[in-house]
């Protein structure tokens, strides 16, 4: 699994854990939707400060957990049955596979605080 996730796809997966629509977290942030789609696309390259930080607001989560890499995951530091399942969820024939794993990663990342 790769540990560089970029901006746009961990806010994806923020905004997925805290259960928005595109929509939702436009308007908790005071953007558009055009914009959040860029940005979780990575269609937009040049994010600004003020407006990374209203995105976290609206996600509930610090600039510094969104930038940095130490808050990714490695499969690693997981308890042996996370693994199996993780192994065994990539190993099915499952198109989104990855997805639901960062899912689950950051779900037990969060269960272990």
């Amino acid at each position: 699994m790769d540990n560089n996730i970029h901006l746009g796809s961990k806010i994806r997966k923020y905004r997925h854990l805290a259960g928005m629509t595109q929509e939702e977290l436009a308007e908790y942030s005071n953007l558009s939707v055009n914009y959040i789609s860029k940005i979780e696309r990575e269609k937009k390259q040049n994010v600004s400060i003020e407006k990374l930080v209203d995105i976290c607001n609206a996600l509930d989560i610090s600039v510094e957990e969104i930038l940095d890499s130490k808050h990714n995951l490695s499969i690693k530091n997981l308890p042996p049955n996370a693994i199996e399942l993780i192994t065994y969820l990539r190993d099915s024939d499952n198109s989104n596979i990855d997805e639901i794993c960062e899912q689950l990663l950051l779900l037990l990342k969060k269960m272990e605080k």
